[in-house]
């Protein structure tokens, strides 16, 4: 047989007939947490309207390109950063109290130091939720803070040591308001007080214990006179 015949006959026998599997290609793992982390500290550290996509590449160690292959843009990213930050907070928040459990103004002081500790533990987290999405930077992260919030007040009625007053459906409707009021005034002193020592704040000199400490108490005097 000549060569050139023989070397045909080679190299179609060596191609696998149609249908046969094929060798399965590595894939890269997905850089997706890579990003995500990266933009929680870019956004911590500089905020939305401040922070870019470059930026954000260059900390997670890529290419503008592999961001952008992963997110939308900036506001789908800072989105997902923000959603990453609030599942946090909530298992911890859950885990010193899980829903199914009793409550009273000892286990909200519980729930309060949990947070705080965590927050110490995670200061770009917190920067990103205390202080850079309460005022809600687009229109996904408003509701991704309302969802949070909401959730925070729905569990904050478990923790009132005193009933409602039925008596009657004035009384009761008035009551029920007055709690309400007491129940987001509560919620919203524990996200605004977070950022008061953080870098840049208020009282920077002001230990986090001290804070702390104050607004458990203000807070418990709420949850027993509400």
């Amino acid at each position: 047989m000549p060569d050139s015949k023989r070397g045909a006959t080679t190299r179609a026998s060596a191609k696998k007939p149609a249908g046969a599997e094929q060798p399965s290609v590595a894939h890269r793992p997905s850089r997706r947490h890579l990003i995500v982390d990266a933009a929680i500290r870019v956004f911590a550290r500089k905020g939305f309207a401040e922070g870019s996509i470059q930026e954000i590449a260059d900390e997670a160690g890529m290419v503008a390109t592999a961001v952008y292959y992963h997110f939308a843009g900036k506001e789908e990213l800072f989105e997902a950063a923000l959603a990453h930050v609030i599942e946090a907070n909530t298992q911890v928040i859950r885990a010193a109290r899980p829903d199914d459990a009793p409550a009273s103004p000892e286990i909200f002081k519980a729930v309060v130091n949990a947070s705080w500790s965590w927050a110490e533990a995670n200061p770009d987290m917190a920067r990103l939720l205390f202080l850079h999405s309460t005022g809600g930077a687009t229109a996904g992260s408003r509701t991704l803070m309302r969802a949070y919030q909401d959730r925070a007040v729905r569990r904050g009625y478990d923790y009132f040591t005193t009933d409602l007053d039925t008596s009657s459906r004035r009384g009761g409707a008035a009551h029920h308001a007055a709690r309400t009021l007491a129940v987001r005034t509560v919620v919203g002193l524990a996200l605004a007080v977070h950022p008061l020592n953080m870098e840049g704040g208020p009282l920077p000199t002001v230990s986090a214990s001290r804070i702390r400490g104050a607004t458990a108490d203000v807070t418990d005097l709420i949850f027993r006179n509400g």
